[in-house]
């Protein structure tokens, strides 16, 4: 069975939404509506793209170190697949979606600047490794932090002829690493009846009971996303360490991209509360508490309002100065009061049984 012989049409999916208060469509349907709509709009593309954004990015290494290829092209090519992936962490449904995997795709916090170290020794051991020897290797250095060590890294020359084969297999290789890993959970996301996409469409299943079940885990995987993002500013801020401002703790320091990473999750977070065509996660939560869809809206918009007074800077320059400094609190304010709602009143909801 494929993935388009279970989805319904969006018409279907409307239908049901706009009868839900008119006609007394059944809770339950419109529940399973929801999640058919996500998995199908935004998760599902999601997926495709972090796969797609990989392709990309091999090739991209490839014509780079055939001298096809600017310096600046790649790193685009890379901070692409970046934020695709930043994209994919309110997404991380599913059995292989555990701390192991993603370390795979992206080391941090490196307080001890292991990327650096262990690239360093793994060239030293193998000068011009393949993917398949860096399956056996630390876990570190297959990793989209490792690529970016080595694109961005102000103490690397790529352009320098001794240091350019190594580097540039160890690019390779990882780009390679990378793009498998990303078709298998594709894979695991489209392909046939037990797919996660299937799963979250026809139910019951051997995953979940109910529609309802499902987007209980999507809850959980966005608060957790929350709590990262809030890491994502705490540690680098010194928050909890006698604020001692550690600017090389922040997720993408040498890329200067950590800001960007931060509104990309912030943006896919957003897409799932909203969905396509309104058919998100707030249709069901407005159904029931109107009053807390509001003010998750209002969390929501405080937030983008936040990020928007520190678009064009980046984070390194930001943590530079006071002022950049309590800026950058305020977004965590902010996000910490997002948090707080999907902690304290949106999980009731999804843990309470939703009728009428």
């Amino acid at each position: 069975m494929t993935l388009s012989s279970l989805l319904r049409p969006l018409g279907s999916i409307l239908g049901c939404g706009l009868l839900f208060s008119l006609s007394g469509c059944n809770p339950n349907d419109s529940i399973t509506e929801v999640s058919r709509s996500l998995a199908e709009t935004v998760l599902v593309p999601a997926y495709q793209q972090w796969a797609d954004t990989n392709q990309v990015l091999v090739r991209t290494t490839q014509a780079y170190c055939q001298g096809q290829l600017s310096l600046t092209e790649t790193r685009q090519s890379f901070l692409n697949t970046q934020m695709a992936w930043a994209s994919l962490q309110p997404m991380l449904l599913g059995p292989n979606h555990q701390p192991n995997h993603t370390w795979q795709v992206q080391f941090w916090p490196d307080p001890q600047n292991l990327v650096a170290a262990q690239v360093q020794a793994l060239l030293q051991a193998i000068p011009l490794p393949t993917k398949e020897d860096i399956k056996q290797e630390s876990i570190i250095t297959r990793t989209l932090t490792a690529y970016e060590y080595l694109v961005f890294d102000p103490n690397l020359n790529l352009e320098q002829a001794q240091q350019r084969p190594g580097y540039c297999a160890l690019a390779i290789a990882i780009s390679e690493y990378q793009q498998q890993q990303a078709n298998q959970l594709l894979n695991e996301w489209q392909e046939g009846s037990h797919s996660m996409a299937a799963q979250l469409i026809d139910f019951p299943n051997q995953r979940y009971t109910n529609a309802q079940q499902a987007l209980l885990e999507l809850q959980y995987v966005q608060l957790s996303t929350l709590d990262n993002l809030k890491k994502k500013l705490s540690v680098p801020l010194g928050l909890y360490s006698n604020h001692i401002v550690q600017p090389h703790l922040a997720e993408a320091w040498r890329s200067g991209a950590s800001l960007s990473l931060i509104s990309t999750e912030l943006s896919s977070l957003e897409q799932l509360w909203y969905g396509s065509q309104e058919m998100g996660l707030r249709y069901i939560v407005a159904t029931h508490q109107e009053h807390l869809a509001t003010r998750l809206d209002q969390a929501y918009a405080e937030v983008d309002k936040q990020l928007q007074r520190l678009e064009g800077q980046s984070f390194e320059s930001l943590l530079s100065h006071p002022e950049g400094q309590a800026e950058l609190h305020g977004l965590y304010e902010k996000l910490n009061t997002l948090y707080q709602l999907h902690q304290n009143e949106l999980a009731q909801v999804w843990n309470s049984p939703l009728t009428p």
